[in-house]
């Protein structure tokens, strides 16, 4: 939520404790953040302690920065900016969109970081949805059913057409957790009222 769900553009800051570089950086990056007066966020996220993060996002040098827009990753960067340039063309890329940054991202560079968001989407969603609460679910989905079924009576083709409804519900929830059309049912819709 924190990060894909942001309001405003997000860093997020892959660091370890013992990490020279990500020392010096990581001051400097929370420096810029409070001196932003809200324009960004920065999330920490220690890869020691959240190695699943790490390895999601193919973290393979600390510190590793990722740039992420409405629920995005637009750009990112390895190890120590090499200059005050690189690191304003950075933040003015992730502020002023995609197509502000110098060298203009490539195409490999825009399908790999597509991937990434859609592995921190994956994770994000596994990570917020427990075992028990799919098992809760999946319990409930199946009374719920059953339900269906004793309601219509004899009539399968009216509780298969239903049930297939809920089915593409549920399928649309699975396949795009970060789409928040999926994320609510308006129960006055006249498909779900049938």
């Amino acid at each position: 939520e924190l990060v894909l769900e942001s309001p405003v553009p997000v860093l997020l800051d892959v660091y370890a404790d013992w990490c020279g570089p990500c020392k010096v950086l990581g001051p400097a990056l929370e420096e810029m953040a409070v001196k932003s007066g809200g324009m960004f966020r920065l999330v920490k996220v220690n890869s020691d302690n959240e190695r699943p993060v790490s390895a999601a996002l193919e973290v393979t040098a600390l510190p590793t920065v990722f740039g992420i827009k409405d629920g995005r990753i637009v750009h990112m960067f390895q190890g120590m900016p090499k200059s005050q340039e690189d690191m304003q063309n950075f933040m003015m890329g992730l502020m002023m969109g995609e197509n502000s940054f110098k060298p203009p991202l490539t195409g490999d560079q825009k399908k790999k970081y597509e991937e990434l968001t859609g592995k921190l989407v994956k994770m994000a969603a596994t990570a917020s949805f427990s075992f028990s609460a799919r098992e809760r679910l999946q319990d409930r989905v199946e009374s719920q059913l059953v339900k269906l079924v004793e309601q219509v009576g004899n009539d399968a083709s009216k509780a298969e057409e239903s049930a297939n409804i809920v089915r593409s519900l549920l399928g649309n929830i699975i396949r795009n957790p970060t789409e928040t059309k999926f994320r609510t049912a308006k129960l006055s819709n006249a498909v779900l009222q049938a």
